[in-house]
């Protein structure tokens, strides 16, 4: 408190934006905070403040993957039985924001068109554009049809039997990390089909922008 007298009655409620989800308290200086769901607010009550006296309360709250926008925004009010308050400074606002990745993978082959009895290779292009990181990312890539040869694979990377697929453990993609991968390909004479298809994803644990 800022004023001369022990302020009654004091409590601080902070509802929580869309988007963010209440996770629990990690300071609490001696009031009683509880969560309200029906308002989504953290509200602490304090019997009695005296004259100078400060503290924190502190409490973690997790961005929701849907939640639009670039920041997040939080509001804090404090108020007082006590008359005589002036309530200027009885509210603050901060803003912070919002990290995510944005990942995207692009797939040539070559020679384009690709002769069979040849040798040629398929280059997977990944990028992560966001501006936060992207944990545990993963790219896939299918061939088809079969009949198909492939030379030693990068590493990293691996050969999934049902249903055939190539799976790269990318490890976590920092913003604006890029690279490429690339798998040897040979078609033999006898290639049953006029077009060889290459499918590539890329997915991350870390929830990207919503589209």
């Amino acid at each position: 408190t800022l004023g001369s007298v022990a302020a009654s009655s004091v409590v601080i409620n902070d509802p929580l934006a869309s988007g963010l989800t209440f996770t629990g308290f990690i300071t609490n200086p001696g009031g009683s905070c509880s969560y309200i769901a029906a308002s989504r607010t953290v509200r602490c009550s304090f019997g009695s403040l005296a004259p100078g006296a400060a503290g924190q309360v502190v409490f973690a709250a997790r961005v929701e993957a849907a939640t639009p926008g670039t920041s997040v925004a939080n509001t804090a009010t404090i108020s007082t039985a006590t008359p005589g308050d002036s309530p200027a400074d009885n509210s603050s606002s901060a803003s912070t924001l919002v990290r995510r990745p944005n990942l995207g993978v692009s797939v040539a082959i070559t020679p384009a068109p690709f002769p069979v009895a040849a040798s040629g290779a398929l280059d997977v292009t990944y990028r992560n554009s966001g501006n936060g990181e992207a944990r545990q990312a993963t790219l896939e890539l299918e061939l088809s049809p079969s009949g198909y040869t492939l030379g030693a694979l990068p590493g990293g990377c691996s050969s999934q039997p049902a249903p055939a697929r190539l799976r790269c453990s990318l490890g976590t993609l920092a913003p604006a990390a890029s690279g490429t991968l690339r798998f040897p390909v040979a078609l033999p004479a006898t290639f049953p089909a006029d077009r060889l298809m290459a499918t590539a994803t890329i997915t991350s644990l870390t929830p990207e922008r919503p589209a």
